[in-house]
């Protein structure tokens, strides 16, 4: 699709489409430059969203070292709040790989309104019995 607006754009360019009402270059580069803005936000939301799955699945296995390292006094009530911290980031992860879908690759609609809406409750949930967890557990 890039390859044929760009095809486009140069032939507007020398001036073999004369039937192209007004400046017709100048709305070609605006959606050349959209497509490129967007590919370039889908490909760092994508990204985002995997580096912080990843990242929490590895928190999620080392929970309980990172408990330990942390000098709890009650590291297995300490391992959950860094499962649930994990939790957290991961439902931010599917909020962002959401919220990207729905924006550039398909439409928003009420259902993704509502995933992202759940992943946002998620996360908060998921936050706050971290931070309970973790008190309990110092």
């Amino acid at each position: 699709m890039i390859a044929t607006l760009r095809a486009t754009l140069q032939r507007l360019r020398a001036g073999g489409m004369p039937w192209w009402p007004g400046d017709g270059g100048r709305v070609l580069r605006s959606i050349v430059e959209g497509v490129r803005i967007r590919r370039a936000w889908l490909g760092a939301g994508t990204l985002a969203a995997t580096a912080l799955l990843v990242r929490a699945m590895y928190v999620w296995a080392d929970a309980y070292r990172i408990a330990l390292e942390g000098g709890a006094s009650r590291p297995d009530v300490a391992a959950w709040a860094v499962r649930c911290g994990a939790v957290s980031v991961a439902a931010a992860a599917e909020g962002i790989a959401l919220g990207v879908a729905g924006q550039w690759v398909c439409r928003r609609d009420r259902t993704s309104g509502i995933l992202i809406s759940l992943a946002l409750l998620l996360l908060v949930v998921a936050g706050v019995s971290a931070v309970a967890l973790g008190l309990a557990g110092r």
